[in-house]
């Protein structure tokens, strides 16, 4: 009997993603274009394998968030600000400035230079 050659269950790359040229070229193409997309299939079509092979192959910025770690709307708040300051440190700052990026809920400091007296 042959080995099962595709992996389910995991996100995949390399040898075990496979057959997908033409989501991917419509994709990208799609992404180049600078507009919105969104993708709808049932559960384990491979879409996060999809979109990371497509986005590491690109220079484009992005932010990935598993929604199915999110607790609360609390949470998705502050893991989404988290990861917008990680690919975007200048805007961090720019919070930190106005004294609005100091927030120990969203797990953010503000690192301050030099001090007032």
């Amino acid at each position: 009997m042959k080995d099962n050659p595709f992996k389910f269950g995991t996100v995949v790359d390399g040898v075990h993603f496979t057959d997908r040229e033409e989501e991917i070229a419509f994709i990208s193409s799609h992404l180049r274009s600078e507009n919105h997309l969104i993708m709808i299939s049932p559960r384990r079509f491979g879409k996060t394998s999809l979109i990371r092979k497509i986005l590491k192959e690109s220079d484009r910025k992005h932010i990935y968030l598993d929604l199915q770690i999110v607790l609360s709307e609390e949470d998705f708040a502050s893991q989404l600000l988290r990861r917008v300051y990680r690919i975007s440190p200048l805007l961090h700052a720019t919070a930190c400035i106005h004294g609005m990026g100091d927030d120990q809920a969203l797990g953010l400091q503000c690192r301050h230079s030099g001090s007032s007296s």
